[in-house]
């Protein structure tokens, strides 16, 4: 399989001007085919959600490299990396960035607006991802009558919408018990099929799913588990 993700050495330090600044993501060396699924533990604040943002190019790292699709990030202006999370990456963020004035469905859509998908396929689609999910029922809803478990899987359903090749999911199961954090990682999981790539972070490293490769992280530092 073709490698959809690729990271040499890829650190980050805060702040740059200080002798002995905090590296938040310490010489990271990470390659997942497409297809692959990576499970990343770690405590609060070892530098989980700063990789992802590294990977996504929302962030430019102080050193190393990273590549999606064979593309090199740092060769990528603010615009190209942009276009490129729209069109082939999912992103779930912690603090889930649902936007109040609107319903479930329609947040969930948003994806597809620049698609310049008819409103009523959009529609369609969101729906069916709600379902997947079990929130058909709250598919009027806004967010601010879901429950933080509910929430989260809507923020899910927006990540998965466009059919991304790569979603990176930034503590999906914080929200709920163990038995739906599973459910959601199975679902996350079974995109492998489609060959799509999977990075979830979580807090809990209890988590496992069938398929998954497993990673640890601590201050900043990132190791398979075998």
């Amino acid at each position: 399989m073709p490698v959809a993700l690729r990271t040499r050495q890829l650190t980050r330090y805060y702040p740059a001007t200080r002798s002995d600044p905090v590296r938040a993501v310490d010489s990271v060396d990470l390659e997942l085919a497409a297809g692959e699924i990576a499970l990343i533990s770690g405590p609060s604040a070892c530098g989980k959600t700063t990789l992802l943002g590294l990977i996504a190019g929302l962030d430019r790292p102080n050193d190393g490299a990273a590549e999606l699709f064979g593309q090199s990030l740092a060769e990528m202006s603010d615009t190209a990396l942009a276009l490129l999370r729209r069109r082939r990456i999912g992103l779930v963020f912690q603090d889930f960035k649902l936007l109040a004035n609107l319903s479930s469905w329609e947040n969930v859509a948003l994806p597809l607006v620049p698609t310049g998908m008819p409103w009523r396929a959009r529609r369609d689609a969101a729906c069916e991802w709600l379902e997947r999910l079990g929130l058909a029922e709250v598919a009027e809803r806004p967010p601010e009558q879901l429950s933080g478990g509910q929430q989260q899987r809507v923020a899910l359903a927006r990540a998965l919408v466009n059919g991304p090749d790569l979603v990176l999911a930034d503590e999906p199961t914080s929200q709920v018990d163990l038995e739906s954090a599973q459910r959601i990682v199975a679902a996350l999981a079974s995109l492998s099929a489609a060959g799509k790539t999977v990075v979830i972070t979580t807090h809990e490293p209890a988590l496992a799913v069938h398929g998954t490769r497993r990673f640890h992280m601590v201050a900043g530092r990132l190791e398979e588990v075998r």
